[in-house]
């Protein structure tokens, strides 16, 4: 994983490449609409068409982006977001803008993109980048965030705070995709993480004040390994709920809770929320927390989210840091 992040362009030092026209910026605005044009067709956006069709979909995408636009600042690609927030498109043509901006991630590929989206609305932001170095995304409004992403590809980290809608990271790194680190502050919602890392592989998933529940593959049960070692197995469940054997999607109390969620072959189940993290007194429980070093992944997290873009990059490299110092547990 990448530990270092963008601090060099922050502190005034101007990244070295192509200086971008003033036109740069409308070509990004207009190729999105052509891309929404081509490919927005409802009978090819449905949710329900399974991997190889939407990837499919993705690939077309991509390889007409790429056809048409070699170069994208990373000044560009905010620009572009914060140019197409509020959108007003139906859902099949966000499903379709979502993935252009995925792709435009890609083309990019910035050792560190962070943007503050004001609250305001992108649905499927950055779906189906394939190969990411660090994201940081704050306060958004979106269906659908990052949905595949990491998926076939690689994503080293990724930081969000204040992330509102359903199905967020929906098939993250699933496919033979590879994610290191995940941190999470305050997300809202429902079916999120669905299929996440089936037939691929998420390391570690941190997550501070979440009041969404997370939902995985039906099939995945707490008691096989098996599973588990196929896919993050679990989701976020009611202590009165826990000790049930077949997962589903379990909808949200409202409650507030911190909870991790990660791959390790010594457990029967991979998500601990509070009880666990804090209260535990199974010892291999408590010692694999400590190992992990939980309370400090929660700590730097729940730092973040007021930071300016200079300081939240500082406390993301804490992150990372600590995640290279105790992954080895995982494996």
């Amino acid at each position: 994983m990448n530990t270092n992040l963008a601090l060099k362009k922050l502190q005034g030092i101007k990244p070295k490449g192509v200086k971008y026209s003033e036109n740069s910026l409308q070509k990004l605005i207009d190729l999105s609409e052509e891309v929404i044009a081509n490919f927005s067709d409802d009978n090819r956006t449905t949710d329900f068409l399974g991997f190889e069709h939407t990837n499919n979909l993705r690939t077309e995408v991509f390889e007409f982006t790429k056809n048409n636009l070699d170069k994208v600042s990373e000044s560009d690609l905010k620009k572009f977001i914060f140019s197409r927030l509020d959108s007003g498109l139906n859902n099949s043509e966000n499903i379709v803008l979502g993935m252009y901006s995925g792709c435009l991630l890609d083309i990019a590929d910035p050792e560190s993109f962070v943007i503050d989206c004001g609250f305001r609305r992108f649905d499927y932001l950055f779906s189906w980048a394939k190969n990411v170095n660090n994201l940081i995304v704050k306060n958004i409004n979106s269906l659908g965030f990052c949905e595949h992403i990491g998926e076939q590809g690689k994503v080293d980290f990724i930081y969000a705070s204040n992330i509102y809608g359903n199905a967020a990271f929906s098939s993250a790194g699933a496919n033979k995709g590879d994610i290191g680190l995940i941190c999470l502050d305050n997300v809202i919602g429902t079916i999120n993480f669905m299929g996440a890392s089936k037939s691929g592989n998420i390391d570690l998933v941190v997550a501070a004040n979440s009041r969404a529940p997370f939902s995985y593959r039906s099939d995945v049960y707490t008691q096989h390994k098996e599973n588990a070692d196929e896919s993050l197995a679990g989701t976020i469940l009611d202590p009165e709920l826990r000790d049930l054997p077949f997962l589903k999607n379990v909808e949200s109390t409202g409650s507030v809770t911190d909870y991790v969620l990660f791959k390790n072959n010594n457990f029967d189940f991979s998500v601990f929320s509070d009880q666990l993290i804090y209260q535990s007194k199974d010892e291999p429980v408590s010692n694999l927390i400590n190992d992990l070093r939980i309370p400090e992944f929660i700590y730097f997290i729940k730092s973040i989210k007021s930071l300016d873009e200079f300081d939240t990059i500082k406390e993301c490299n804490k992150l990372t840091k600590l995640y290279n110092q105790v992954k080895g547990v995982l494996y």
